[in-house]
């Protein structure tokens, strides 16, 4: 099977007729993949960055009720971002910009996943002082350049390749 036939058969689904019919369907899950972005992003922008020596006042330890929010907007984006891909999977599959995205994603959330890991479960930087070790200011910043790349790339799939 060619990659053109599994992209036909993504795009002919009822649901990616639903979206790309409906006046509704798709702005819906723009603002879905909206919030889940907001919960994704932002909460691992605000690990990174507290990891990374801002907001130094913020005890460390504190940030992991933040986790389970980031899973859900993690959640809620797979799900909206897999439901557009339906609705105009040859040209997102076409789309560099696209790609790029999905990339820096995959890396963000590795980064993220790992640095909560690190931070929450094995507590590597227990006392969260002024400066975190080197390993977790590493992930930080990969996780917090990740993620805004992801977010800059991502409005770019809308103005071409």
């Amino acid at each position: 099977m060619r990659i053109d036939d599994v992209l036909d058969a993504l795009e002919n689904l009822g649901i990616a007729h639903l979206i790309q019919e409906s006046t509704w369907a798709y702005p819906l899950l723009l603002t879905i993949h909206s919030i889940g972005l907001a919960m994704l992003a932002g909460t691992s922008l605000v690990i990174g960055i507290r990891t990374l020596g801002a907001f130094g006042s913020v005890p460390v330890r504190g940030l992991s009720s933040y986790v389970p929010i980031g899973i859900a907007g993690f959640a809620l984006n797979a799900l909206s971002g897999a439901l557009l891909f339906t609705a105009d999977a040859h040209r997102f599959y076409d789309s560099g910009y696209f790609l790029s995205k999905l990339a820096l994603v995959f890396v963000g959330a590795y980064a993220g996943w790992r640095l909560s890991r690190l931070l929450f479960v094995h507590t590597e930087w227990p006392d969260g002082g002024p400066i975190a070790p080197m390993r977790l200011r590493l992930l930080a910043g990969l996780s917090v350049g990740a993620w805004l790349a992801a977010i800059a790339t991502g409005r770019l799939i809308a103005y071409g390749s």
